[in-house]
């Protein structure tokens, strides 16, 4: 029997023919030992940003990647490498890698997206890369330098920033000038809370606070060249040793940034329940030598002025009538001045050399 067909190629006729219909060969498909994938970032917030950390996950397909050190990624041109710290953070049922966790930075303008790539596969190697972050800690404390910033964490008692320096003038030195905050400086998470079993119209609320915590503790959560979370614990306790909620802070710091990211995570006691809270807040006295401005992140796009020397800064939440609200406020020795108050928690404050 014979059959006449057509091959198309590229959109062009290129052969015609007549000839006995067969049964196709096998053609042999070489395997993937290599492969790209995409890493997609997209500013969303208006502000633009320099060589910011990010962490992302990223699936692999099963029974390809069997090792980290296979894996590299690139920058949107699909050749130059970026620094980049790859782990894996789950695992297919014959162990290879399902799940990368990238640690890496990179800029982007306001509203950008960029592509970066992903390689991985058989050949692919990372390049390794110096980092000026290190983490040390002995009995009594954690140590941390960021190559922008350092401080310390004591793992004895509720003073989760002493000693800290910012390299202003970023010449790679911490000078006297430069410091922030010093040992011992009274800083403090304090809850005020009443009882629901106390009467209605009680304007009376007890004060928790964490310095008065003995179980407190800190630890290194996890570190690596790029970044690094200290975990610190602790249950503010009333005047009776009693606590009704665990406060967790967890202090991000990144490989040559002069900040830090401190998230807390409020946990419930079981008696928590028979309070009503009205304010959690957190205190930081902030210490100088010659003058110094602080700008406080809020929603309205900042507020900025001068710090006095022992100025004490003190961000926090409170409730009226079920809705959450912030105050941001500076304690001098004339008094206590609010700068500012909102719906919603600032993002940021940074202090700035005068």
């Amino acid at each position: 029997m014979k059959q006449v067909f057509s091959i198309l190629l590229s959109g062009f006729l290129v052969l015609t023919a007549s000839v006995e219909a067969a049964k196709p060969k096998p053609v042999a498909v070489k395997p993937l030992t290599k492969i790209m994938l995409d890493v997609v970032l997209q500013e969303q917030s208006g502000v633009s940003v320099l060589k910011f950390p990010f962490t992302c996950e990223i699936g692999v397909p099963e029974g390809f990647l069997k090792s980290t050190d296979n894996a590299r990624l690139l920058l949107p041109d699909g050749k130059t490498e970026i620094s980049c710290v790859v782990s894996s953070a789950e695992k297919w049922k014959d162990k290879s890698i399902k799940t990368l966790l990238l640690d890496f930075q990179s800029d982007l303008a306001v509203r950008q997206k960029k592509i970066l790539k992903l390689e991985c596969g058989k050949g692919v190697k990372r390049k390794t890369f110096k980092s000026r972050l290190w983490v040390k800690e002995d009995k009594t404390s954690i140590k941390v330098d960021t190559g922008a910033l350092t401080f310390a964490v004591s793992k004895i008692k509720f003073d989760f920033l002493s000693d800290l320096y910012v390299d202003l003038n970023r010449d790679g030195k911490y000078e006297e000038g430069s410091q922030i905050l010093k040992k011992e400086t009274g800083q403090e998470i304090l809850l005020d809370a009443k009882s629901d079993s106390a009467n209605a119209d009680s304007a009376f609320f007890e004060r928790y606070l964490a310095s008065r915590d003995k179980s407190y503790s800190a630890v290194v959560e996890s570190k690596n060249a790029l970044s690094a979370v200290i975990k610190i614990e602790v249950k503010p306790r009333n005047k009776k040793d009693e606590y009704i909620s665990s406060q967790i802070l967890r202090l991000y710091v990144y490989n040559g940034k002069p900040y830090i990211k401190i998230v807390n995570t409020s946990v419930p006691a079981g008696e928590y329940l028979k309070y009503s809270a009205s304010r959690l807040g957190l205190k930081l006295p902030t210490f100088h030598a010659g003058n110094k401005g602080y700008v406080f992140g809020t929603e309205d796009g900042g507020k900025w002025g001068w710090l006095s020397k022992g100025a004490r800064a003190y961000i926090y939440t409170s409730t009226d009538n079920k809705t959450a609200n912030y105050t941001l406020s500076l304690d001098k020795d004339s008094g206590t001045t609010v700068i500012t108050t909102g719906k919603e928690a600032p993002g940021w404050v940074t202090f700035l050399q005068g």
